[in-house]
């Protein structure tokens, strides 16, 4: 006989009590049989509350211990302890489960495994090494719990046999599958949480930024994935016009957009394109309120020479109009140098004064067979000042000039007779000094904005500006400052050139600009410019961060907006289904058509997320879009690690506990064993 049988019989045998009973008048009882009744039950056919509860504990009791304890075990201790009739004790136990009703059962039955089945779902979860490994565990778990309420179904040897093989059967292959089923569980509980989570924030950077959903998403999901303290430095180095692309990540982000079919390319080069125009302006502007504006360096050095001419011809006027009173000490060594003079120089000296048209008597000298010269008179300031200027010819050229620019013997000669005729003519003349001063100052700023000019070379080092600014006037600072002006021009004309390839000529100018803004000249600009520096490099760093946003972004462009344009032009001329010999259209394709996927319509759809995306990376005021990233981190927080734990564990528990004796009950009910 099949426990099912056995259940039937019990209920019919139940049942006939309870109407005998129902028709025979209940006797008063005192509180004692009546509390008896309650918690222990009388076989008398009347359920008590009492009763109902008991019968819904034991059930869940027996589907807890895996039958180990139920209707026999009750039934055999009430023998013991009451003396009642153990079959009828029995019977009683069964039809009072069967009384309980589909709902009743099931609920005892579920309440009662997850008892067991929670404790053998943590043993099976507790230091397992993956999924594989806690099936294993489980489906031992489910055979042994499986074999013993099988076993316990029985009544005779042969049905315990065949309960427990279904048991360890079923409960094998249920505690096996559970780790696996509640994984896939877990995963379906955690990629709800994460798609509500997603668009939640897709519909906030909607609301907030007037783009789709999706983009959204990508937006916040990429900025998650940056360091924060990175993103801010690079804000603050671009300045009010920064965008997030300043970032290097974000900007090859851009460029894989940018690189695929859209308008994508036109709005990102477009503003980027206005962005470096007008940091160029701005940095224009910066460079002419700290150095003035540029002139190059011919004109710069010819405005010096024009704006200090009329100083220096008076001062030379006045000198030259001073007598040289030989008697003292200072025209006495002047006489002294006469032996000393070449003859080349005097001859030179009379040419130089003739071309200049300078009206000045002539030096009157009579050159011996030796080559000494004596004047017939001795010369005056004029003529000595010519006289030091042939010798400084002579010093550099000639016979003078030594190889890579250094200086002869005979030049050195030249050199030092030159010095001294103009120190004891400046000794003789006090005027003299004052115009030779005059035109040093003139001839100190002409060469200061030649050094600017070449400040930015590779061979003039930080520790050679050091050194030049030591010696420097005030005038002759500003005067290199001018110079130094007059290259960055230069060096920014060569920037702001229009792109004709963007991809070569993003990487030269980007080439150009590094070696502009490299740590030395860094240094050599600071130096020069002092305290004008800090606000023009927060200016530079903005122009820089212009031109490396445009760099990252441009990269591959050229080649992929050609094959973007090859791309509209075929989708333009792509025959019809007709033309191609498809006169029914396919249900598929209908489908498509309905549903939105077809590849057209997947390919503007993705194109117009590519704008959105490259509208968000690429605007101004970044820092709206990164506090909305931020803010909708706060407000969406990330999914909890331990999402979906609770379902799993769930049908972790139900299906090493309550599934196999469910399962096991179901087969055992079906087979034809005892029949």
């Amino acid at each position: 006989m099949t426990p099912e049988q056995q259940r039937a019989l019990a209920l019919a045998r139940a049942r006939r009590r309870r109407a005998e009973a129902e028709g025979t008048p209940r006797e008063s009882r005192g509180f004692w049989t009546e509390l008896a009744d309650n918690v222990i039950g009388f076989d008398d056919g009347v359920d008590t509350p009492g009763e109902n509860i008991g019968k819904w504990v034991n059930r869940a009791i027996e589907s807890a211990t895996f039958g180990l304890v139920g209707d026999e075990s009750n039934a055999a201790a009430n023998a013991v302890l009451l003396g009642r009739d153990y079959e009828n004790e029995r019977d009683r136990f069964r039809a009072n489960e069967e009384s309980l009703g589909t709902a009743g059962q099931i609920s005892a039955d579920i309440a009662g495994a997850l008892v067991p089945g929670l404790g053998m779902a943590g043993a099976a979860v507790r230091g397992a090494n993956g999924v594989g490994q806690m099936a294993i565990r489980g489906a031992a778990m489910g055979a042994a719990g499986g074999a013993t309420h099988g076993f316990m179904e029985g009544e005779s040897g042969a049905e315990r046999a065949v309960g427990f093989g279904v048991g360890t059967g079923v409960g094998g292959i249920l505690g096996g599958a559970a780790p696996y089923v509640g994984a896939g569980i877990q995963r379906g509980v955690r990629a709800y949480q994460e798609g509500a989570r997603n668009r939640a924030i897709g519909n906030q950077f909607a609301n907030e930024l007037g783009i789709d959903p999706i983009a959204g998403r990508y937006v916040q999901q990429t900025l998650a994935a940056e360091n924060p303290e990175v993103i801010a430095d690079a804000i603050q180095r671009g300045g009010p016009r920064a965008m997030l692309a300043d970032l290097p990540s974000i900007a090859g982000d851009v460029r894989s957009h940018v690189n695929a079919p859209g308008p994508a390319a036109s709005l990102a080069f477009g503003r980027l394109n206005e962005r470096a125009a007008a940091e160029a302006q701005d940095l224009t502007a910066a460079l002419d309120r700290t150095m003035g504006t540029a002139t190059g360096v011919r004109q710069a050095r010819g405005d010096v020479a024009t704006r200090t001419a009329d100083a220096r011809r008076q001062a030379y006027d006045a000198a030259y109009a001073q007598p040289i009173d030989y008697s003292a000490e200072a025209g006495s060594r002047l006489l002294g140098l006469q032996s000393r003079l070449p003859a080349r120089a005097v001859s030179y000296a009379n040419e130089l004064m003739r071309l200049r048209g300078e009206q000045s008597r002539q030096i009157m000298a009579q050159i011996g067979e030796d080559g000494a010269v004596a004047f017939s008179r001795p010369p005056d300031v004029r003529q000595w000042d010519f006289i030091k200027q042939a010798l400084d010819q002579m010093a550099e050229s000639g016979d003078g000039a030594g190889a890579l620019g250094g200086q002869t013997r005979m030049g050195a000669a030249y050199q030092g007779l030159s010095r001294d005729i103009r120190n004891s003519l400046t000794e003789a003349v006090p005027a003299y000094r004052t115009a030779i001063n005059t035109a040093a100052d003139a001839i100190g700023e002409s060469n200061a904005i030649r050094y600017g000019s070449e400040l930015l070379r590779d061979g003039v080092t930080r520790h050679d500006v050091t050194a030049w600014m030591q010696n420097a006037t005030r005038p002759e600072i500003e005067a290199a400052q001018t110079g130094l002006r007059s290259q960055i021009d230069h060096i920014l004309g060569r920037v702001r050139q229009t792109p004709s390839n963007l991809d070569d000529d993003a990487q030269e100018i980007s080439r150009v600009w590094g070696q502009f803004m490299s740590r030395n000249n860094q240094e050599k600009m600071s130096a020069i410019l002092g305290d004008e520096w800090p606000s023009l490099l927060e200016q530079l760093e903005r122009t820089g961060a212009a031109i490396g946003t445009r760099r990252g972004v441009s990269g591959n462009s050229a080649t992929a907006m050609n094959q973007a344009t090859q791309d509209r032009l075929n989708e333009m001329t792509q025959p019809g289904p007709i033309r191609q010999g498809q006169v029914l259209p396919t249900a598929r394709g209908l489908w498509q058509n309905l549903t939105g996927a077809s590849p057209e319509a997947l390919g503007r759809f993705r194109a117009d997320q590519r704008l959105d995306i490259v509208d968000a990376f690429t605007r101004g005021s970044p820092q709206n879009v990164l506090n909305l990233a931020n803010q909708s981190m706060l407000t969406n927080p990330p999914v909890n690690a331990l999402a979906g734990v609770g379902p799993l564990n769930a049908v972790n528990a139900l299906s090493l506990g309550y599934a196999p004796q469910a399962a096991t009950n179901w087969l055992l009910g079906i087979l034809p064993i005892g029949q």
